[in-house]
Parts: C-alpha cells; structure tokens; sequence
C-alpha cells in the first residue's frame, strides 16, 4: 500500500519520541505500527521535553509514512520562562547529562530558589491553583490545535486520536472533534478517579472534571489502558450518555524481544524491578527481600536486585531505604536503559518485582505490568486483593501474590525463583493481549468502525 493510499490519522501526544517516559510509548507504538494497518500517524507533540529523559534511539524507528509535527510548548514555570528568555536548559535530561553517574540528584529538577521553603510552596501552590489550570500543558493547545489544523488541510485527516493525561489534550480533541473530526479519547489514567491525577483544589478540580465529563460524552469512542477504568467512568458519569468505550492495554514492541532467553544460574538468582519508584510504595517489601536473601545467603546462594530506571530518581528515593536494611550490596541501581536493552536484561532475570503494597492503586495496570506479561515473566507481586494487577497476572498465569504472613510471602518469594510454574493454554494466549500488534491491530480496527459510522 502506498502512501497516498493510507487513511491519515492525528494522534495527539503530550509525550512522544524521543522522550523515553512509560507514558509516551502507547502513542510511539501506533506511530510505528499504524502504517502496516493502513493508517498515516500525523502526531502532533510538544516542541520541548522538560521533564523526562531521553533516548535518541526511538525517533529513528518510525516508518517513513509517519508524520511528526512538534507544536510550541513553553513550560508555564520561572523555568520555562527563563528557557524562553534564552537561559540555561534546566530540563531533566540536561541536569542528568550534566550529573556524575551516580550522583543522588533531588527527584525534582525545576531550578531552586533561595528564599526557603515557604517560598517554594507558595510559588509551587500559586502554578497548581492559577497558571498550569488545568494542567502545565494549557500553554500547548493553541499551538497544537493550530498543528491539527494544518494535518488536515495537508493531508487530508478525518479523525484524530487523543491520549491523556494530561486533560489539555482533551482540550485538543473538543476543538477537533467541533471541527468535523471523528474523535477517539483514550485515557491512561483512571481520570477523575485517581487522586494523584486530580487537583486538590477544589475549583481546579471541577474543571478538570468538567473537562473528562465533556469528552466521555464529546467523543466518538473511548479507548482506556485498564479494564477498570470504563467502571469508574460509568459510576462518576451518566451512563447512558458515555460514549462506547474499549479495553485495549499498551503492548510491548515485538521488534525488541530477545532471541533466546538465558539459561538462570540458580547460585545466583537476580529478581528486576523496572521503572520509577514511586515514593508512596510500601517499603516493607524491603524487609521481605532482606529476610529472602539472608536465607538463601545460608545456603551458598546470592540473591540480588536490579533497580533498572533512572537514577536521578531511583537513588535518591531508595538509597536509604535500601541503606537501613544493610542491603547496599544486594540492590543495583541500573540507569533508564533503551527498550531492547531493558527486555534482554528482563528476560535474564529470574523474576520481575511489582511492589505497589497492598493499600495502593488496585485500579492501576502499571507500564511495567504490560512489559512483564508480554514478555512471559514470572512476577514476584505485592498489590491489593482485589485489583487490575492481580486480575491481569492472574488470568496470564505469571502471578505470585505476597499474600498472608512473613513465613508464607517468603515461601512465595522463594517458588517464584524455581522458574516458570504450569500455565493453562488460555493463559498462554491471554499474553498476547499484550503485544504492540494486538494493541495496534485493535485500535486500528476501532479507527476504522468510528469513521464508517454516522455522526452521532
């Protein structure tokens, strides 16, 4: 098929390539797969990445049918501000490129001032409440809209396809969609549930709910990562107004998996825990580790983890954690590694670590989460009963669940290192659910029936 002869799409991505953000791969995955499905991908993204690393690797991979239009983003910060006065880049992939190789950066990298901390909660609360309203993207929708306007006028798109958070690019698909644009909304997040992703102001949260509530009734379709995001959808909304919605979860890149998958050393069993630690995680699974590897230590045997992400985070957050427990030479710290790296080293390992807690995000299906089942890795798992983790791990036969006392999570814990346990062939098949051609090959098909169906 040529060029010509694809049917032009605009996927509107906040996050995209090079940014290596677990958020911005669900977006890259169409851009790179759509045209075998008979799609052109005209993205539309941001013209600077401020906050997340980079890997110069990703842009290249994209066919050449793809379209990439970077729309001006000016961060609404004193950081942004000074960016665009002509000041020092004071971005994370910056600092990080400037920094030691392990050096225990702040999580944080927007620049300090020096009036104390009083000061930089008011600035921080005066951006939340007044400027980034209702989220630091609202300065990227003209200039985006802008973008999609001219994705239609040169190439003749007829629907456009948005991924959120943040909420601005609902914005962009309600400006869209009042232009005659067949519009599919898709949400990572289990907006206006999660707490994290809401404001907690009370004014700014409304309208970050009004927005959600505009386009679950605005859009032609909703597509959502997790299968309990249309449930709370339903309960926070008129059901009888949503629009048609989808489960269809990010999968992993086929192009990336290893060959072979290596032999395990059982004198020295490795466990991998992949992205960014998040700060409100139970670290009592710390605690479990340090008792695991003590008793394997007793037996001859080395028990280490890889903390594979980037370190100007992950250190910081863990070193002391980890420094409590006399775990220093147990637990290593791997900085953000490109796609193919992280997948070989995943599939060394004996098992993959999930450790939210058992109070924690039961609605989440966690980026990491959708690598480990698509990769077919057994997953060492601490999250609440009941949840979307728990269900998807489940009905994958990969699961090992850190349920009862010490005694029983260690035993866990410890069969989990015996290899793959026996899956049924349904479980087997569950897995491919996902992979990036299922996650591609299904919105592909969604894409296809909204634009074949009448206006409503």
């Amino acid at each position: 098929m040529t060029t010509a002869q694809l049917e032009p799409i605009i996927l509107v991505a906040a996050h995209f390539a090079p940014e290596s953000h677990a958020a911005m791969f669900r977006a890259f995955k169409l851009a790179k797969y759509l045209p075998a499905f008979g799609f052109r991908p005209i993205v539309v993204t941001t013209d600077t990445n401020y906050v997340y690393l980079e890997d110069p690797s990703l842009l290249p991979q994209l066919p050449p049918e793809a379209v990439v239009i970077r729309a001006r983003y000016v961060e609404p910060t004193l950081r942004g501000l000074r960016m665009l006065a002509g000041g020092d880049a004071r971005t994370t992939q910056s600092l990080s490129a400037a920094a030691p190789p392990d050096a225990p950066l702040a999580a944080d990298s927007k620049p300090k001032d020096r009036l104390g901390a009083f000061s930089r909660r008011a600035y921080q609360r005066l951006l939340a409440d007044w400027v980034q309203v209702p989220d630091r993207y609202n300065t990227w929708v003209g200039p985006a809209v802008e973008a999609c306007e001219q994705a239609v006028s040169e190439y003749g798109a007829r629907i456009i396809w948005t991924t959120s958070q943040p909420f601005s690019c609902n914005t962009i698909g309600l400006a869209m969609k009042q232009r005659g644009l067949r519009w599919i909304a898709d949400f990572r997040d289990p907006l206006p549930y999660g707490r994290k992703f809401m404001s907690d102001n009370p004014r700014v949260a409304r309208l970050q709910t009004e927005n959600v509530r505009e386009t679950v009734y605005g859009a032609d379709a909703i597509t959502c990562i997790s299968s309990i995001h249309p449930l709370i959808l339903q309960d926070a909304f008129d059901p009888a107004r949503l629009r048609p919605m989808h489960h269809i979860p990010t999968g992993i890149d086929e192009g990336y998996l290893p060959a072979a998958r290596p032999t395990p050393d059982p004198a020295n069993p490795v466990v991998v825990y992949a992205g960014e630690f998040i700060a409100d995680y139970a670290n009592g699974f710390f605690d479990l580790f340090a008792e695991v590897a003590k008793q394997l230590s007793a037996e001859g045997r080395n028990l280490t983890m890889q903390v594979v992400g980037a370190k100007l985070i992950n250190l910081p957050r863990l070193s002391g954690i980890i420094a409590s427990r006399g775990l220093e030479e147990r637990v290593v710290f791997v900085d953000h590694l490109p796609q193919p790296e992280l997948y070989r080293l995943l599939v060394a390992a004996d098992a993959a670590l999930l450790f939210p807690g058992q109070n924690s995000h039961w609605w989440n299906s966690f980026a990491k989460l959708n690598d480990y089942i698509g990769l077919g890795l057994q997953v060492i798992a601490d999250v609440p009963n009941p949840s979307e983790a728990r269900k998807e791990l489940d009905r994958a036969g990969l699961g090992h669940f850190l349920d009862g006392n010490q005694t029983e999570q260690v035993a866990t814990f410890r069969r989990a290192l015996l290899g793959e346990r026996p899956a049924t062939p349904e479980q087997v098949a569950y897995r491919s659910r996902y992979l990036a051609s299922r996650q591609v090959g299904d919105l592909a098909r969604l894409f296809r029936t909204v634009l074949a169906s009448p206006q409503p």
